[in-house]
């Protein structure tokens, strides 16, 4: 009895481990209108990170300033104005 219990204590360990190794997976953002970059509303909903896949969709201007943080950026005929880094 007291081995299975230490088995399943070093199965468990192994799992998180696994998982702590496994990296995020990126999401692809497009945004949904014109407006800031940091408005969620633009974006339908979140603000991209570093991890997104950006697609700026075709007639939209994007508001910027500051540091942009993305994974890919696609701008589909698109503006990003302001004072972007990134």
């Amino acid at each position: 009895m007291i081995q299975f219990r230490f088995m399943r204590l070093r199965m468990a360990f192994c799992f998180l481990g696994l998982m702590a190794a496994i990296p995020g997976y990126a999401a692809v953002v497009t945004s949904t209108g014109s407006g800031a970059w940091s408005n969620p509303v633009t974006w339908g909903g979140a603000v991209p990170t570093a991890a997104d896949d950006v697609i700026i969709g075709e007639g939209h201007t994007i508001n910027a300033s500051g540091i942009l943080e993305f994974a890919t950026l696609l701008i589909e005929d698109a503006t990003i104005s302001g004072d972007p880094v990134g």
